[in-house]
């Protein structure tokens, strides 16, 4: 659905590579980001780009992955909420 523009364009995120949700370690911040630190495992949204090897994440956006879930069902776990929403409407 991304492929075929039914998401529309984000602004958290500039990529026009697809993928929305990703997972991973942290391995920069901005100067002015507090909550977030390098070598933290977070999951987020983006609005595009989570294919990629690395994606930018507006630092509102991560949540730290709770130990013992893995990337891939972190990823998937940022799906749900948004799916549910958009059923909603």
């Amino acid at each position: 659905m991304q492929r075929q523009g039914y998401y529309g364009r984000q602004s958290y995120g500039e990529s026009d590579l697809l993928g929305l949700e990703v997972a991973g370690e942290v391995i920069a911040v901005g100067d002015d980001v507090t909550d977030v630190h390098a070598g933290e495992r977070v999951m987020a949204m983006v609005g595009g780009g989570a294919y990629a090897e690395f994606a930018r994440v507006d630092h509102g956006m991560a949540v730290r992955i709770p130990d013992g879930l893995d990337d891939i069902g972190a990823a998937a776990v940022m799906a749900f909420p948004c799916n549910a929403c958009q059923k909603r409407r």
